[in-house]
C-alpha cells in the first residue's frame, strides 16, 4: 500500500515541483507525517541538504511593518 503513495506523490512532484504538503496531503489521503516521509526517505529530497529544491518554498507574504508614535518632539527626533 505504502507503494502506491509513493508513486502518488511522485505523480504529483513531477507535474508540479512547486506543490505544497497541504496539497500532497488533501490529493493523496495521507498525513502530513507520511508525506515528510515519503520525500525525504523515499524519493530523496531534501536529503542531507544535497538538494536545492528546499529553495524553490515560497511561504506566502511576511512583511513586517514597524509603527511607532513618538511621544514628544524629542523621541521623534531618535
Amino acid at each position: 500500500m505504502m507503494q502506491v503513495y509513493i508513486e502518488a506523490v511522485r505523480q504529483l512532484i513531477l507535474a508540479d515541483e512547486h506543490v505544497a504538503y497541504g496539497e500532497i496531503e488533501a490529493s493523496v489521503g495521507i498525513s502530513g507525517t507520511t508525506v515528510k516521509n515519503i520525500l525525504h526517505k523515499e524519493l530523496g529530497r531534501f536529503d542531507r541538504g544535497e538538494s536545492k529544491q528546499v529553495y524553490d518554498i515560497v511561504s506566502g507574504n511576511e512583511s513586517w511593518i514597524y509603527a511607532y508614535d513618538p511621544d514628544s518632539k524629542q523621541q521623534s527626533a531618535v
